[in-house]
């Protein structure tokens, strides 16, 4: 699920911003949803090479979201 995971964090490291001093990964604020866009394109991927059933795109955001851990 690797090959899955980095083009995502890349789409993340874009969307922080361009500039070479920009880190990677966005700040602390933006980190949840960077989190939940790595694991959905994780999950979509391994709905693609059938290690999990069968879901849309929808199914999938929603059930990231529902097991994404809140810290209280």
């Amino acid at each position: 699920m690797m090959p899955a995971a980095a083009p995502a964090v890349g789409e993340c490291a874009v969307r922080a911003g361009a500039d070479e001093a920009t880190p990677l990964l966005p700040s602390l604020v933006g980190m949840r949803d960077a989190a939940r866009e790595i694991a959905l394109a994780v999950a979509k991927a391994a709905v693609e090479v059938g290690v999990a059933p069968e879901a849309t795109e929808a199914e999938l955001r929603a059930a990231v979201s529902a097991t994404q851990w809140t810290p209280r």
